[in-house]
C-alpha cells in the first residue's frame, strides 16, 4: 500500500477527533518476505506526522492467542516509565484478523481528551481508575474495531480501550508497535529495559523469523 497524502490526512483527522485511526491493508500477506522493513517504513511516517515530530520506537509486543487487557490508556503506564509528556502513540497490526468472535480491540471514541487517567495494578495488569472507566463508559461512545488481516489501528496513548480474552480455539495474534518523540524519552534509565525491536520480541516468543514465517492471515 502506498502511503498517500490522503491516507496520512484521513488518520490525522480521526486520531485528533477520535483518537484512533485504522489504516485498511497496510500491509498485504504478497509482502511477507519483506514485511519487517515496510512495517518500520509505513508506521514510522504515519506515525511521525500523528505526533507531528520525529520518533522513535519505544516499544514492540506480540500478542498471542487468548492475550488480553482491561480498560487504560497506554500513557498510564508510560507516564510511571518517565515519559513527561503524551506525545506516544501505538500501532496495532492484525496478524490474523480479530472480529467479535476472537473478542477484538474495544475503545471509547472521544477518550484521550480526558487527559491521563490515574492507573493501578490489578493482579498481573495496570488498569484504569474503574470509577472514571465507569463515568467514560456511561458518556462516551464504545467503539469496536474490527481489522482484516494486514489492516493496523493507530492509537493516541490517552485513549481509554481495551481486549478481552479470545473465545475462539484459534484465538489471534497481534503485533504492536509504540513510538515515543525524541524530546519525550524517559526520564528514568531503567524505562529503556523494555525498548526491543520487532525482530527480537518475535523471536522470544518462538515464532521465527515475522518476515518469513508469520505471512498475514496464515497459522
Amino acid at each position: 500500500m502506498q502511503i498517500s497524502h490522503s491516507v496520512i490526512e484521513e488518520c490525522l483527522v480521526g486520531y485528533q477527533r477520535d483518537g484512533y485511526a485504522v489504516v485498511r491493508r497496510l500491509f498485504d500477506s504478497a509482502e511477507s518476505e519483506v514485511l519487517e522493513a515496510r512495517l518500520n517504513e509505513r508506521i514510522v511516517r504515519i506515525t511521525q506526522e500523528l505526533l507531528g515530530e520525529p520518533a522513535y520506537l519505544h516499544s514492540s509486543e506480540v500478542l498471542l492467542d487468548n492475550g488480553a487487557w482491561d480498560w487504560r490508556q497506554d500513557y498510564g503506564y508510560w507516564y510511571t516509565t518517565g515519559c513527561l509528556a503524551p506525545t506516544l502513540a501505538s500501532c496495532i497490526v492484525a496478524v490474523d484478523g480479530t472480529t467479535q468472535d476472537n473478542r477484538c480491540l474495544q475503545v471509547l471514541r472521544g477518550s484521550h481528551k480526558l487527559g491521563r487517567i490515574d492507573h493501578e495494578w490489578s493482579g498481573e495488569h495496570f488498569i484504569a481508575d474503574p470509577v472514571r472507566v465507569k463515568a467514560a463508559i456511561d458518556t462516551l461512545e464504545r467503539r469496536i474495531v474490527t481489522l482484516a488481516p494486514g489492516d493496523a489501528v493507530f492509537v493516541h496513548c490517552n485513549l481509554l480501550h481495551c481486549l478481552e480474552a479470545s473465545s475462539s480455539a484459534n484465538g489471534r495474534r497481534i503485533v504492536i508497535c509504540s513510538y515515543n518523540t525524541e524530546c519525550n524519552r524517559p526520564l528514568r534509565v531503567a524505562a529503556t529495559s523494555a525498548m526491543r525491536t520487532l525482530e527480537r520480541a518475535v523471536t522470544e516468543l518462538g515464532l521465527g523469523h515475522f518476515a518469513t514465517q508469520v505471512p498475514l492471515g496464515q497459522r
